[in-house]
């Protein structure tokens, strides 16, 4: 799913998340987490941000919004990198070596919305994907993280989702959304 499309789905349902406000306070970070020496994760970086600039989006809510970089190079640098970027919500690009298991541990225990538009991120734990089914996009909400995530979606927004029951320890939930040998 491309960029354009699936960005801006990601940004409208951060409206539909009752709990915004009391996770955020008085400003939404939307953290792009990537790895810079892996030229799909650092593309869809740099796609990212193109996006978000074209959209405008500067408040969610009435919330300001500012948008940071998260680089890492493996597991060992990216729980310290998410937990150090303050982030409200993680757009997680396309990772390689990473595993995601990595990143929910500090979204979870800190209660930090994850999002992507790499659709075995959400059978892998991810909260929030945006996936291809034909050529529409589908909102995909993995039910399990979101709770965990400190997420409350309203039923608005999870009766137009494909609502995923996510259960620790399944072969999705390998490094980066692959299955684990």
């Amino acid at each position: 799913m491309p960029m354009e499309t699936h960005l801006p789905i990601c940004m409208t349902a951060l409206a539909f998340d009752r709990s915004l406000r009391d996770r955020a306070g008085d400003e939404i970070v939307f953290a792009i987490l990537f790895q810079p020496r892996f030229l799909a994760s650092n593309s869809a970086h740099e796609e990212a941000l193109r996006v978000l600039d074209e959209l405008g989006v500067e408040a969610i809510e009435g919330i300001p919004v500012r948008y940071v970089s998260v680089p890492v190079s493996d597991e060992r640098d990216t729980e310290r990198a998410v937990f150090e970027s303050d982030a409200d919500i993680v757009y997680v690009a396309p990772l390689r070596a990473v595993p995601l298991d990595a990143i929910t541990r500090v979204t979870r225990e800190h209660d930090i919305m994850t999002c992507s538009g790499v659709d075995a991120y959400g059978r892998a734990g991810l909260t929030l994907t945006v996936s291809a089914r034909g050529q529409r996009p589908e909102l995909v909400v993995n039910y399990t993280a979101m709770r965990e995530e400190g997420v409350d979606f309203t039923a608005q927004l999870l009766a137009y989702a494909r609502v995923l029951e996510f259960t620790e320890g399944t072969p999705e939930a390998g490094a980066a959304g692959r299955p684990t040998p």
